[in-house]
C-alpha cells in the first residue's frame, strides 16, 4: 500500500500495529507491448468481427503463453468473455478457461483445479483471481490494457513466479493510445515501488446512518452515549462528536427509522423494512 501509517490507523484502530516492510524486493520483468496488425490477421479480423488491434493482441497473448502458466488479467468481466469466445473460435483446441466473479462457485473452481494441475494452460480472468487463491505455479502474466493503477498491477504481477528467488513476469498489452501511455506511466511507478495513497474517506454520514438503524433493529434500545463511544473507535469517525450524532439522531427521528427518548434510541417504525432492503451498502447497479 501507498501509505501504510493510514492503513494501519484504520485496520488496528486504537490498538498497536506493526508494519512490515520486506527487506528483499522481488525482481520483476514487466513490460508494455502494443502488438501490430499483420496481414494474415486480416482473416481474422472478419472471423472474430474484432478490430484488428485486438486481433493483434490476441494472437500475441497466445504466442505468449507457451511460455507456461499465464493468467491473463483483464479489467471486466464482459472483456474476459469477450476474449475467451473469440480465442475459442480462432482455436477450439486451445487451453483456455475464463475465471470471474459472475460464474457459478463450482465453475470457478473447476478452472482453478485445471489450472493448479496443469491441465488448463491459461486463465483469463479479473481481480477474482487477484488476491488469496493458490493457483500454483504461474509462469507469466499478461494484463490486458492499462491495469489503472500500480498497486493493482504491482499485485498481479506478484502472482507470476511466486517464490522469493522467482523473477515475476508480466507483459502488458496495450491496444489504444491512450492506454498505452497510461499502461508506461503505471509500469514504471510499479517498477520502481511509487504505489498511490490509499485515500480513506473521513465521515461517511450514509454508513453511519446504515449502521445506527441496523444496531436499534438488532438491539431494540442502545444507549446514546455507546453510540458515540462505539463510533469513535473507527478510523473514519475518530473526529465525531456529541453535536454531529445528535444532528444524525434527530435526522433518523424525523424520517422514523429511529425514536430517541431522553439518552436512549429505539427502532423506529419503519427501521424494519430499511433493515431488510438496506443490508449491504454495496449499490444493486453500477453509478
Amino acid at each position: 500500500v501507498g501509505t501504510p501509517k493510514e492503513v494501519s490507523a484504520f485496520l488496528g484502530g486504537d490498538r498497536k500495529v506493526k508494519i512490515l516492510t520486506p527487506k528483499l524486493k522481488r525482481k520483476m520483468d514487466l513490460l508494455v507491448h502494443t502488438p501490430e496488425p499483420v496481414s494474415e490477421d486480416d482473416e481474422l479480423v472478419n472471423e472474430l468481427f474484432w478490430e484488428p488491434e485486438r486481433v493483434a493482441a490476441l494472437r500475441y497473448s497466445a504466442e505468449a503463453s507457451t511460455m507456461g502458466p499465464t493468467l491473463l488479467f483483464v479489467n471486466t468481466r464482459d472483456t474476459a468473455e469477450s476474449i475467451g469466445v473469440r480465442w475459442n473460435m480462432w482455436d477450439p483446441e486451445a487451453s483456455i478457461h475464463v475465471h470471474h466473479g459472475s460464474l457459478s462457485k463450482d465453475v470457478r473452481i473447476e478452472a482453478e483445479e485445471d489450472y493448479r494441475k496443469g491441465t488448463v494452460n491459461t486463465l483469463i480472468c479479473t481481480s477474482s483471481l487477484e488476491l488469496g487463491i493458490d493457483v500454483g505455479n504461474t509462469a507469466l502474466v499478461i494484463q490486458y490494457n492499462s491495469p489503472r493503477d500500480p498497486s493493482r498491477m504491482s499485485q498481479r504481477l506478484g502472482r507470476s513466479g511466486h517464490k522469493i528467488k522467482q523473477t515475476a513476469i508480466g507483459r502488458i498489452v496495450s491496444t489504444e493510445a491512450t492506454q498505452i501511455l497510461e499502461s508506461a506511466v503505471i509500469a514504471r511507478r510499479t517498477l520502481s515501488g511509487e504505489l498511490e495513497p490509499s485515500r480513506i474517506r473521513e465521515m461517511p454520514m450514509s454508513v453511519l446512518a446504515n449502521q445506527i438503524i441496523s444496531w436499534t433493529v438488532c438491539d431494540k434500545n442502545v444507549d446514546r452515549l455507546t453510540f458515540l463511544n462505539t463510533i469513535k473507535r473507527a478510523y473514519p469517525f475518530r473526529k465525531f462528536n456529541e453535536v454531529e450524532l445528535d444532528d444524525m439522531l434527530s435526522l433518523l427521528d424525523k424520517v422514523h427509522q429511529n425514536r430517541t427518548i431522553g439518552k436512549s434510541v429505539r427502532q423506529g417504525p419503519r427501521a424494519m423494512k430499511y433493515f431488510h432492503g438496506n443490508l449491504s451498502l454495496i449499490p444493486d447497479q453500477r453509478t
